[in-house]
């Protein structure tokens, strides 16, 4: 039955801490091409901006649509690395496509990029559980997108990232700091800057990709303790409590540019998978 089906999800329902990248995005002028354009335009734009996005998400996941908003999450249900690098080219490849749309009311796309500590697996209840990620990492990506209006940012569609994003992403991209702003979760102001388009001479995006591509990994099987646990919809205190260790899995070449940050990025999450 349908209600055996989703119990037996509900066993493998394994929470996990990892290192994830969140991008915000919304798009300005949404309601003023819906006035101008009428029910089929804006059925039709928004069907473009979705298969604009969709393309460029590459590694990341779409995780949340609704009207003129998207969420996007990189190494949460899905590994992706270096996360923030994905998540900068995917900003700056979704604003170059959408500089040319042409539509009455049209103003461009805005986006706010996080990266930290979230909680990830299936949360609900026994009638419906969802992916998702869960920390002051999202909430921080929808304040950076609204902070937007608030500074003067333009270049890449109007962006902003947090300093851990751009900490991570200033070997490949050029960005200009914009201010200091207290973040949720965070007890202190840090610096928040805008993305301005990718360094001259900088390595292909897709070799990064091929040389930081992290090799099939088989999860570690849960005891019965902790998996009666999980299937409760409790975290697994072993997931969220074991310090990070190396692993053989993973291949970096010498010679990256980004190899510090990169490197960091993926032990950490490599420790949390």
């Amino acid at each position: 039955t349908a209600r055996a089906t989703l119990r037996s999800l509900n066993d493998l329902c394994v929470l996990s801490a990892k290192r994830v990248t969140v991008a915000m995005a919304n798009v300005i002028g949404f309601h003023q091409v819906m006035e101008a354009q009428g029910a089929a335009g804006i059925e039709k734009f928004h069907a473009t901006l979705l298969d604009t996005v969709l393309q460029e998400v590459k590694s990341g996941v779409l995780d949340f649509v609704h009207g003129d908003r998207f969420l996007i999450t990189y190494n949460a249900s899905t590994t992706c690395l270096p996360h923030s690098i994905c998540a900068a080219e995917m900003v700056i490849r979704v604003c170059s496509k959408l500089t040319h749309v042409g539509l009455q009311g049209y103003q461009g796309i805005r986006f706010g990029v996080s990266a930290g500590e979230a909680l990830c697996g299936n949360f609900g209840n026994e009638l419906m559980k969802r992916f998702s990620a869960v920390g002051p990492v999202v909430h921080q990506a929808f304040t950076l997108m609204q902070q937007t209006k608030a500074e003067e940012t333009s270049g890449c569609g109007a962006s902003l990232v947090c300093s851990s994003v751009y900490t991570r992403i200033k070997a490949r991209y050029l960005a200009e700091h914009m201010n200091y702003v207290q973040l949720p979760g965070q007890t202190n102001a840090a610096l928040i800057s805008t993305i301005r388009g990718v360094r001259p001479n900088a390595e292909p995006f897709d070799s990064i990709m091929e040389r930081t591509r992290v090799t099939s990994r088989r999860r570690p099987t849960l005891g019965k303790a902790n998996r009666g646990r999980t299937a409760s919809g409790s975290p697994a205190a072993k997931d969220l409590a074991q310090p990070p260790q190396k692993d053989q899995g993973l291949s970096l070449t010498p010679d990256d540019p980004d190899s510090a940050e990169v490197q960091e990025v993926l032990e950490e999450a490599a420790a949390m998978v």
